[in-house]
């Protein structure tokens, strides 16, 4: 038994090492899947500029925007998320000394968030048939009302409506956003503005508790306002809507233009030449006869 396995084995060992008659086993080559690292988005935005057609040697330059034309469009996002930043510190503690239970609080919490979805797509579509601007200044102008109603109100159903129709003027964010593009040429000028509209809207939210805190500070000292939390949480609300209602009235004079798209420039298109038509040989002249000639030409003569 052992030298039959001793036997086999030398044949496979025989069989694998030794010379085989059959062709050599060719090797493909091996395919690189790999890509080639894509470039920075500072290299992306270099070759796009690189990319970029020429300007035509006429056609006129735009001035950049200045800050100073852009300022309204930032102090109403200012405003518009200084009113967020106050209602969310201010708002549950202002219910909470009304006698409003949990489920009320996330009632005007969720009412408020319900209209800003319904009325942003509504507030856009208008700014582009009455203008950016005016626009803007409906939301503050909706901001200070609701922020009024809300110091003003004695119960949850005020307090509601008032948030919804914070809500429903919400819409500043977006609307600077689109107004930024349109005032602002294409290129960095672009970007920069709209990263200052969504730190307008950063600074809003978080200067908002602070302001809060402060005007309710303040108004502890005030006898009529004392230790009442109801009292202090009024008086932020209406200092807020009293703040908006001043930038409104401090930007309601600017105006701005959109910066006129310059129409592509075509090249000169060659102008057709007009073909003459060659003139034809004119016949050589031929002296007329004489009686004589015209008789020898015809036989007479």
């Amino acid at each position: 038994m052992r030298v039959a396995l001793l036997v086999l084995g030398s044949a496979c060992a025989a069989l694998a090492f030794g010379p085989s008659s059959t062709r050599p086993l060719v090797v493909a080559p091996r395919l690189s899947l790999r890509r080639a690292p894509a470039p920075l988005l500072a290299d992306r935005s270099a070759h796009a500029v690189a990319r970029a057609p020429p300007e035509a040697p006429g056609s006129p330059e735009t001035a950049p925007t200045s800050a100073l034309t852009l300022a309204p469009i930032w102090l109403a996002v200012l405003v518009q998320m200084l009113g967020v930043g106050v209602t969310l510190s201010t708002l549950p503690l202002y219910l909470h000394a009304l006698g409003c239970s949990a489920n009320q609080q996330a009632l005007c919490v969720s009412g408020f968030s319900a209209c800003q979805m319904l009325g942003c797509p509504l507030l856009v579509a208008l700014s582009g048939r009455v203008g950016r601007l005016a626009v803007l200044r409906t939301c503050l102008a909706g901001n200070a009302l609701a922020s009024l109603l809300t110091a003003s109100a004695s119960g949850l159903r005020g307090i509601f409506f008032a948030r919804c129709l914070a809500g429903l003027t919400a819409a500043s964010v977006p609307v600077a956003q689109v107004a930024v593009a349109e005032v602002c040429t294409p290129g960095p000028a672009t970007s920069t503005a709209l990263s200052r509209v969504a730190s307008a809207a950063s600074i809003g939210i978080i200067a908002g508790p602070g302001f809060a805190a402060l005007v309710a500070e303040l108004g502890r000292r005030v006898p009529a306002v004392g230790a009442s939390a109801v009292a202090a949480s009024r008086l932020v609300f209406l200092a807020s809507g009293g703040f908006a209602v001043s930038v409104l009235l401090l930007t309601g004079r600017v105006r701005f233009q959109t910066a006129a798209a310059t129409p592509p420039q075509q090249p000169p298109q060659p102008q057709p030449q007009p073909t003459t038509t060659p003139a034809s040989p004119a016949a050589p002249s031929v002296a007329p006869l004489t009686a004589k000639q015209e008789a020898s030409r015809q036989g007479w003569g």
